[in-house]
């Protein structure tokens, strides 16, 4: 093959990868997709979920543990604690709200402590919705959560939704 050969199929396929549908692109589009790749990005929708909260969204009422447990998928409410080493988007966003951790019907840790029945709850008026990441939309399958805002002891805790088959209270999202 000669050198003259090869610079023509050369050039031809240059030519035919610079009319390619990817040369139509905008280039400011491709800026600003390659943005949400970028792992430094924190507030990225690829990377971080939200937490919205809603105010007024639920009756505000005084009960006792056992008259939600009875409501649970499995009957037993457990607490996680957020540690203060922990670096989960959750914590993260937990912590940014002031709660103190999450309710749900299973353990998530080995020492998390179930829920007593005598234990006194105050659900707040407060409902939080956590919309998940892209990455976790697609890597896990996450789906958004719902969480009653329930005090116990003074804290502020995440109740979760899907710890019941139909929610225990109205909900105004």
């Amino acid at each position: 093959m000669s050198i003259s050969v090869i610079a023509s199929v050369t050039k031809s396929w240059s030519n035919r990868r610079r009319n390619a549908p990817l040369r139509r692109i905008p280039l400011s589009f491709l800026i600003v997709t390659s943005f949400g790749l970028i792992p430094n990005l924190a507030f990225s929708a690829w990377f971080s979920p939200e937490l919205e909260r809603f105010e007024d969204c639920t009756v505000e009422k005084t009960f006792l543990a056992s008259t939600l447990k009875e409501r649970s998928i499995t009957s037993t409410l457990y607490v996680t604690r957020i540690q203060e080493d922990q670096e989960s988007q959750t914590a993260k966003l937990f912590r940014e709200r002031g709660l103190a951790g999450e309710i749900a019907y299973r353990p998530v840790y080995p020492s998390d402590t179930e829920i007593e029945d005598s234990r006194t709850m105050v659900l707040t008026s407060v409902v939080y919705r956590r919309e998940a990441s892209s990455l976790e939309k697609f890597f896990s399958g996450s789906e958004t959560q719902v969480y009653f805002e329930v005090k116990m002891d003074g804290e502020s805790f995440a109740l979760n939704l899907s710890s019941f088959e139909r929610p225990p209270f109205e909900v105004c999202i």
